[in-house]
């Protein structure tokens, strides 16, 4: 298990990031449902925003995933405050070597703590390491809180996804 040097000692809490260990399962497997704490579009299903991710990461806990990682932020009691599984693939476009930021999640009481930002960094620099060059990411336009942390950390839009509910006779 290696720590990332990453503590951070503010007003409101302490916390160091390192990688996850099968034993975290059920604390990460809590965090999930919070990838749909803000006002879900009401085509969805707040659960059909987590329910894939979640199965990878339950590929990931029996070793079916090589290409995936996590680190989750915890408490130096190694209580879990939050959460982010990065997989490597290729650039979608261009097939360079990137990864994909599958799932990032922290605890009610952590969200402004500076937590999830330091879960990206530590995430990038992971991926880096591993050979990606770039990380991409999927957000719903009205999560608003989460796409201002990842405006704050560097990210941009890049592609737009557009929908629309086709009638059936």
């Amino acid at each position: 298990m290696s720590i990332y040097g990453v503590e951070r000692i503010n007003y409101r809490m302490n916390y160091l990031i390192r990688e996850a260990q099968v034993a975290d399962k059920e604390a990460i497997r809590a965090l999930f449902p919070r990838l749909a704490a803000f006002d879900v579009p009401g085509h969805r299903h707040p659960q059909d925003l987590w329910a894939g991710d979640l199965k990878l990461f339950d590929q990931w806990v029996v070793g079916k995933q090589p290409d995936c990682f996590v680190f989750v932020g915890c408490t130096e009691e190694h209580h879990i405050l939050g959460m982010a599984m990065v997989r490597l693939q290729p650039d979608a476009l261009s097939g360079a070597p990137s990864c994909h930021l599958e799932a990032i999640a922290v605890s009610e009481a952590s969200q402004g703590s500076g937590l999830g930002s330091q879960l990206i960094a530590v995430c990038e620099k992971e991926a880096y390491t591993r050979g990606a060059l770039s990380m991409t990411l999927h957000v719903f336009e009205n999560n608003r809180k989460a796409r201002q942390v990842y405006e704050r950390v560097g990210f941009t839009v890049e592609i737009m996804r557009y929908r629309k509910d086709l009638m059936t006779s």
